[in-house]
């Protein structure tokens, strides 16, 4: 087992004290709420979005290279489902590796698994609405009903930039330290949905 590679502490004290300071100035300074972070009931921590992580790696001179390293498609059965792995490795200025991260999404996340529709739009399937969970949403009670077949081949698209996007926020709270900030939603409503122009989540047919 090898020995830690114990830094020089004349040089890489200031270093630290330095790139914490610009992760704090940055965050004061530019960063805006709503837009590059956001709040979550329960968390002590801001939410880093995708926003402010490309704010992060401009400022810190970082180039993501993202790929899908793991993927499962299962399209012969009677809701399809995808599932992709991605990770991001981080580069800076001068090309070199400093770090990376990980992301995963699904089909079967409860964000994209079902749908919120009015009453006029259940399946003929449904026999027994009062049975299904229900929300009002702008005066309308709109019901939440598995994906169908066709629209969850739609989401592979989505589920692949949503595992790219938390590999990146992943890897950018890393390399950065900025987790002394910042944490990372896994709740599947970290923002993202819709970055494609879908949201599997929004009610359809009216609602």
């Amino acid at each position: 087992m090898s020995a830690v590679d114990v830094p020089d502490e004349k040089t890489s004290i200031p270093k630290l004290e330095r790139m914490n300071r610009m992760l704090d100035a940055v965050y004061r300074t530019v960063m805006q709420k709503g837009t590059d972070y956001d709040t979550l009931p329960g968390s002590s921590k801001p939410v880093l979005l995708k926003p402010g992580a490309e704010l992060l790696a401009r400022h810190f001179n970082l180039v993501a290279d993202t790929k899908i390293v793991s993927s499962v498609e299962k399209t012969d059965q009677e809701v399809p489902y995808f599932e992709y792995i991605a990770e991001c490795r981080l580069y800076n200025a001068r090309g070199e590796f400093v770090g990376n991260g990980v992301g995963s999404c699904n089909t079967a996340e409860s964000e994209y698994a079902y749908v919120w529709v009015p009453v006029e739009s259940l399946p003929d399937n449904v026999k027994n609405p009062e049975d299904l969970q229900t929300r009002e949403a702008e005066g309308v009670r709109q019901y939440r009903i598995p994906l169908s077949r066709s629209e969850a081949f739609s989401l592979a698209n989505t589920a692949v930039k949503k595992a790219s996007k938390r590999a990146f926020v992943d890897a950018i709270l890393k390399v950065t330290a900025g987790s002394r900030l910042f944490t990372q939603d896994v709740s599947g409503k970290d923002g993202s949905a819709g970055e494609d122009g879908q949201d599997a989540a929004a009610p359809r047919g009216g609602g």
